[in-house]
């Protein structure tokens, strides 16, 4: 059972990180692209970009940085996709390993890690970005972790 505890955890884990909010590139720490408005920012102060520049830059960039995020949405989606396929393989070939006994013993503990993480979720809903215990996460963990299990449910959402 621990050796196959060791093996499922694993992938639920890259499951759940695949959909981490894609917000968190702009942080500020040098993650992904600056925003349009910083980005037209650096190029003023360094071009001397007068106002006309600046403003068709910054309508520019938005259109670009709309489409970026429209692409990431989309193959996010992809992965999430696959990683749910994967995942539901890997349950059915579980299944075919384990008694009876053992898959009712497996869906327990799953149940409970679901009840653990909706619990951590409900604990950091309030706190805001000062109260996460790294603050770097730009709020990911408000979106919660989306659930293979639950891919109907997160596709109706969406």
């Amino acid at each position: 059972m621990k050796k196959l505890m060791l093996f499922v955890l694993p992938l639920l884990i890259v499951c759940a990180s695949t959909f981490a909010d894609s917000e968190s590139h702009r942080s500020g720490k040098g993650w992904g692209p600056p925003t349009p408005e910083k980005h037209v920012a650096r190029l003023t102060d360094e071009l001397g970009l007068d106002e006309s520049q600046a403003a068709e830059l910054l309508q520019i960039f938005t259109a670009a940085d709309a489409e970026r995020e429209a692409l990431r949405a989309q193959h996010e989606e992809l992965i999430r996709k696959d990683m749910c396929a994967l995942h539901d393989s890997v349950s059915e070939q579980v299944a075919t390993v384990l008694t009876p006994a053992q898959q009712v013993q497996l869906d327990e503990l799953h149940a409970a890690k679901k009840q653990r993480l909706e619990a951590k979720k409900a604990e950091h809903e309030g706190e805001g970005e000062e109260g996460h215990r790294r603050g770097r996460h730009g709020g990911r963990h408000g979106k919660g972790f989306p659930n293979c299990d639950d891919s109907a449910e997160a596709a109706a959402e969406a």
